[in-house]
């Protein structure tokens, strides 16, 4: 039965990180970045590029590849 709860706990997780993702994706302005609430620093840009280099599957869609594309350029464009 723990083993069942498990599997359940994780089913869960990823239909929380999927309905995350898809409301974070909305949120890109048609330039690939976001504005407002959430933070334009280097560091929460580099946080959420290797977030999402290292938990989404090897072959992204067109539009994430590209916000990652970006967050790197904005990266390169901050360096002191």
């Amino acid at each position: 039965m723990e083993q069942l709860d498990q599997h359940r706990g994780i089913a869960d997780i990823r239909q929380t990180l999927s309905s995350a993702k898809r409301e974070l994706m909305a949120l890109l302005t048609p330039q690939g970045h976001w504005e407002g609430e959430l933070s334009s620093s280097a560091l929460s840009t580099a946080t959420a590029i290797a977030a999402w280099r290292e938990h989404l599957p090897a072959r992204m869609s067109r539009r994430i590849d590209r916000a990652i594309r970006r967050g790197v350029e904005f990266l390169t464009r901050a360096q002191r």
